[in-house]
């Protein structure tokens, strides 16, 4: 009795030690509970939970595996696990423990969320929009849902269903730069140029430094005729993210279609230094023709 009573205070404490936001002490007190006690189920996902906070997820899986040996029915270890096993890329075992965890759970939305993201790591969109709406009609004030079942019907070519979601996601949650962005590229690729700008522009307006905006803004910019803000687009892009060849060949074809053929040249000089070195001979070749086409003219 008085060892058993000894091992709950150190649960407790190393509960409050994970609390406090001491991790290594919080392992340590769990460690020794488990010890004294290897049947202690609690103490292994109270473990398990913080080799996550660690980074250490394979500690975490042996841990939360060792408390469903024990205990097959409780649902927080298959549902933690699950995360454990996605970060470690295996998105079929985190599946199967998502899958687990709804079987005893069936009501937690954010299960049918986690299991969506990993199905669609494994590129099954189809079964990843079934989970993604399964957590919206359980929680229908969940904007990440929307964005996330927006990219997968982006993803399937339904670029209308897409916009919707977006729609939805940007209505629940004004200030989400992403859905914004989403939006805008779905617009684009629907051929509608001003209804992609307005959402780039808003997606920057949000997030000053959001680089994609810049480079698709500047691109429908580019499509619609209108070099100029292209180039200024591509420009602050550049800024942002001066390693990105793609963004000085475009900035090149923007100058190129302005007839301005010394900044063209410049542009994609660089690009093409760029390619060289990441090893993108299939680019590295088109801005060489590009150059040369250009040298010629």
């Amino acid at each position: 009795m008085e060892q058993s009573q000894t091992v709950e205070q150190l649960f407790e404490q190393g509960r409050a030690a994970h609390t406090s936001g001491d991790f290594s002490k919080a392992e340590q007190i769990l460690s020794e509970v488990l010890s004294l006690d290897p049947s202690f189920v609690r103490a292994y996902v109270g473990r398990g939970l913080t080799r996550t906070q660690l980074s250490d997820s394979q500690g975490a899986i042996e841990d939360f595996t060792q408390a469903i040996q024990r205990n097959p029915d409780i649902a927080n270890a298959y549902y933690h696990r699950g995360f454990a096993r996605a970060d470690l890329g295996d998105n079929q075992g985190a599946i199967e423990d998502y899958t687990q965890f709804i079987k005893l759970k069936p009501d937690f939305a954010r299960t049918y969320f986690a299991r969506a993201c990993a199905r669609g790591e494994l590129g099954d969109k189809q079964g990843a929009i079934e989970d993604y709406t399964q957590a919206i009609q359980l929680n229908p004030e969940d904007a990440d849902a929307y964005v996330n079942r927006g990219a997968s019907r982006a993803d399937l070519g339904d670029r209308q269903g897409a916009i919707e979601d977006y729609a939805q996601a940007v209505y629940l949650k004004p200030d989400f730069e992403v859905a914004y962005y989403n939006r805008g590229n779905s617009h684009d690729e629907l051929g509608n140029e001003q209804g992609a700008i307005e959402d780039y522009t808003q997606a920057i307006q949000l997030k000053s430094d959001f680089v994609e905006a810049y480079r698709n803004r500047g691109l429908t910019y580019a499509r619609s005729g209108n070099e100029q803000r292209a180039i200024e687009d591509f420009t602050q892009a550049i800024y942002l993210k001066p390693e990105d060849a793609s963004t000085y060949y475009n900035r090149g074809l923007a100058h190129s279609e302005l007839d301005d053929k010394q900044r063209a040249l410049e542009d994609y000089q660089v690009a093409k230094e760029i390619y060289l070195s990441e090893g993108r001979m299939a680019d590295y070749q088109d801005v060489l023709d590009r150059l040369e086409e250009l040298e010629s003219s």
